[in-house]
């Protein structure tokens, strides 16, 4: 891998012991981050950087970047992708050829250094013969790293056509992170004319040995029908396999499969239990819907302060859902004091990311004048956008406005049009 030569060379500054052992803290928070559970690689990761270890430090510069376990903060991300830039920088320049890939890449795209691609192709071509070599002499990792979809065409020599075959060539090796990342390619079609078949027979080699994304990935073609006969039953048994190895992933489709059922009693406890193992690992939608089930006491005692809690764990990640669930609480006095000021953020969050049911709120707000000031066009402004997202109920509210010429001109037709989008429905005082 990469990081072994690097840390061969940053030995000679850092010795070899400090060096080693975080090497291996390294290796343990891959092992957890690739599982979902991010708070372990985290952990794992801050240790290794504070040795020394470049690929930690871009990991953890990702994490915070992409709000994976822990809020979103652009400043920390880019404190560590610097961290790794230069220490990717010492090793390239003394010739390892690993460093070299990954400062190209961080030139790309920007992480850690000024976004410079006639950069990044230097370095780039500075690895390439080394990286062509490895793969000649059969390496797989070499085969699978070189061509990249995404780097596909820096290096002239190397196009498509041999970009395909050295992918193909560590799959045929046995290599499973090669086989599913060559199907990755032909069921998304990158360069290539999709083909779901044979992804799906890919991905399967790649997931009975064991390895836990390619269960996962196997099991959502199963349930989607794509490339294989759909089948409920076996998408089931390979998420389960991947849960199995602590993939939060496959824990959060379990917790959807086995859907909860309503009732204060469990019935069938385990798809809670699916969704607690995969909140705790990190993953926000499994918090989410964990946060729905203690919200409404399905499988489970009714507690809202736990539910609050898990909605707060998932929009400090950044996910829409949650920030739109723990938003309304705040806004419609949902077990919590009424509390505009910290409803606005969140749902105004989720609005801007594309999230309906937070636009339809939004716009309730402004039409209310709830922690705004009451607006009746900015209203219709979010209920469109609502609306167009498929909410009803922010179908139902668009109509009345142009009925009444509220915050737009008043116009029958498209009344008509919304009220009969929107369809008869009744709604609970609790999702109003």
């Amino acid at each position: 891998m990469a990081r072994c030569v690097v840390a061969a060379i940053l030995a000679a500054f850092l010795g070899a012991g400090v060096v080693g052992q975080a090497h291996a803290d390294y290796e343990d928070g891959l092992q957890a981050y690739l599982r979902g559970d991010y708070p372990a690689a985290l952990e794992e990761f801050r240790r290794a950087a504070e040795q020394g270890d470049a690929w930690a430090a871009y990991r953890l510069g990702a994490m915070y970047d992409y709000g994976e376990g822990v809020p979103k903060d652009k400043e920390l991300a880019g404190r560590w992708y610097r961290r790794a830039a230069e220490q990717f920088r010492k090793a390239a320049e003394q010739g390892d050829r690993w460093a070299q890939f990954d400062l190209s890449g961080m030139y790309m795209s920007g992480h850690g250094v000024p976004k410079d691609r006639a950069e990044g192709r230097r370095w780039f071509r500075k690895a390439a013969p080394l990286h062509a070599e490895a793969a000649a002499r059969g390496d797989a990792r070499a085969q699978v790293e070189f061509e990249r979809p995404d780097r596909v065409g820096w290096v002239v020599p190397m196009g498509v056509p041999e970009a395909m075959r050295r992918y193909r060539e560590a799959a045929e090796q046995g290599d499973a992170e090669g086989r599913r990342r060559f199907a990755s390619m032909l069921v998304r079609g990158w360069h290539v004319w999709p083909d779901s078949a044979k992804a799906a027979r890919w991905l399967r080699k790649a997931a009975e040995q064991g390895e836990p994304q390619s269960q996962y990935l196997l099991g959502l073609m199963y349930e989607s029908g794509r490339g294989v006969a759909q089948d409920g039953a076996e998408a089931g048994r390979w998420y389960r396999k991947a849960a199995d190895q602590g993939f939060a992933l496959a824990m959060a489709k379990l917790g959807l499969k086995y859907d909860i059922k309503p009732g204060p009693a469990p019935a069938d406890p385990k798809p809670l239990q699916w969704y607690l193992e995969a909140a705790e690992r990190g993953d926000a939608t499994a918090q989410v819907e964990l946060g729905l089930g203690y919200l409404n006491g399905r499988d489970t005692t009714p507690d809202p302060e736990t539910a609050m809690q898990w909605f707060r764990a998932a929009a400090e990640q950044g996910n829409a859902r949650g920030q739109h669930f723990l938003g309304a609480m705040y806004m419609r006095g949902w077990y919590v004091p009424p509390d505009p000021e910290k409803a606005l953020p969140l749902i105004r969050e989720a609005a801007e990311q594309g999230d309906a049911s937070a636009q339809f709120h939004l716009g309730l707000m402004h039409e209310e004048g709830v922690g705004v000031p009451q607006d009746d066009s900015e209203a219709a402004q979010w209920y469109r956008r609502a609306a167009e997202g498929g909410d009803r109920l922010a179908m139902y509210r668009l109509a009345g406005f142009y009925a009444d010429g509220r915050g737009v001109p008043r116009d029958d037709a498209e009344a008509k049009r919304w009220y009969r989008e929107a369809g008869p429905f009744w709604v609970s005082p609790q999702e109003y």
